[in-house]
């Protein structure tokens, strides 16, 4: 078994209920109130920034060439391709990514932002490359779970739809793809314990993500 496919195998319990959580089922549904996506959406326009800054600092410890070129061309994807398809929704809800990225992050969106920084800045390079994963591989993965939904989900919300529609495209599937195989080569020989360590963490995180979304979450204590 690889690398990635063992850590998803260590993770199922975790990603199992990251599919099964409301903020996705609602959306793959179209039962999700429109308030709750925006609000997602407002605050994964700053978290997409905070992950391409980072991608970088991953890039610029890449052991060799090649696995520096496969990550830049992971960046250039992500600063193309994804953050254009932000901006066109962001324009869809009535707003901009200069608005978007106005806002006050949410706690989570804080913590799991530092939590990424600081594996990168002070963590091994494979621990780093391993602790984005869950970011790229869930989506996938939970766009898979909920395929069935998705083939009704054009007559219930074309927005959701059309939002949704990215995790089944070839390229985004591509880039998982790329990010499973320099895992799998990067970090073969490496201590699989402080793997499944970040993995999990990651992990942890996404759901705490959507779950936060999902609850409007803000700071408990007065500003």
């Amino acid at each position: 078994m690889s690398v990635s496919q063992r850590l998803k195998t260590d993770a199922s319990h975790l990603w199992d209920q990251l599919c099964e959580h409301p903020f996705i089922t609602g959306l793959f549904q179209g039962t999700l109130p429109m308030e709750k996506f925006k609000f997602y959406v407002l605050q994964d326009s700053s978290y997409l920034i905070s992950a391409i800054k980072n991608f970088n600092i991953i890039a610029s410890r890449a052991p060799t060439v090649r696995i520096l070129q496969e990550l830049l061309t992971i960046i250039h994807l992500e600063g193309t391709g994804e953050l254009e398809q932000y901006r066109k929704f962001l324009k869809r809800i009535g707003t901009n990514m200069e608005a978007a990225l106005a806002r006050e992050p949410m706690p989570a969106n804080i913590s799991y932002t530092s939590y990424l920084f600081s594996v990168s800045n002070t963590r091994p390079f494979q621990e780093a490359l391993v602790s984005v994963l869950p970011c790229f591989w869930s989506y996938a993965v939970i766009a898979d779970y909920h395929h069935e939904h998705y083939q009704s989900l054009h007559e219930i919300d074309t927005l959701y739809a059309d939002w949704v529609s990215t995790y089944y495209d070839e390229s985004y599937r591509t880039l998982v793809e790329k990010m499973n195989d320099l895992v799998d080569q990067s970090c073969e020989n490496y201590s699989y314990e402080k793997l499944l360590d970040v993995f999990l963490t990651s992990s942890r995180y996404e759901y705490l993500y959507w779950d936060a979304a999902y609850r409007f979450e803000s700071w408990p204590v007065d500003n």
